[in-house]
């Protein structure tokens, strides 16, 4: 039995109860062949339920925090300080943001008014970013535009919007636009690969 309860930790949430009900199935036939009293069986029957309710009552701590009969739940999730946002003409990739704005709306309608400035009259919202940076590359020749992030760091998000525009055929992408929407360019070093660029 033990070694039944024991794979049956491997298992994923949705087949944890029916691998413990398998075990103590197990169990019950074992003690059957073995002759064993019908007490046996019912033992096992009742340590089946007692893990069942055991099981049910850790995904209800789980899924609604109230762990241990305590009755609490979890803390609300961290509401966003700042927001900030990307609009681009796709006609003739004109561009333009906003950072440092209490909401996504607010940010949003600065970064069209921004994209209008140039005289576009298609510009439209591609990215609306929280804490966190962004940026946007570009490849006039193709009108070739992506977007890379929201990610922690600026010089993450230039990097990952210059992959995807090459990636979509760019072939002379450069970033018009890249920010975190506190306004302030955080950059994380990156790693030396140097070592690990030879085969062995």
């Amino acid at each position: 039995m033990a070694f039944a309860l024991d794979q049956s930790a491997r298992v994923g949430r949705g087949g944890f109860a029916a691998q413990l009900a398998l075990s103590g199935s197990i169990a019950v036939a074992a003690a059957g062949l073995l002759g064993a009293s019908p007490a046996f069986a019912d033992a096992e029957a009742q340590a089946s339920q007692v893990q069942n309710a055991l099981i049910a009552e850790a995904d209800h701590c789980r899924f609604t925090g109230a762990c241990n009969g305590n009755g609490a739940t979890p803390a609300a999730a961290e509401q966003p300080d700042v927001w900030g946002a990307i609009a681009l003409s796709p006609s003739t990739l004109a561009s333009g943001n906003a950072w440092n704005y209490r909401s996504a709306a607010e940010a949003a309608s600065r970064a069209t008014a921004e994209c209008r400035k140039s005289g576009a009259s298609d510009c439209k919202v591609v990215v609306t970013v929280a804490d966190h940076c962004v940026a946007l590359a570009i490849s006039k020749a193709e009108n070739i535009y992506t977007v890379g992030g929201p990610v922690g760091a600026a010089n993450y998000a230039d990097g990952g919007a210059l992959l995807r525009c090459q990636r979509a055929g760019g072939k002379n992408c450069t970033i018009d636009l890249s920010f975190c929407a506190d306004g302030i360019r955080h950059v994380v070093a990156e790693p030396n690969t140097a070592a690990f660029s030879r085969r062995r």
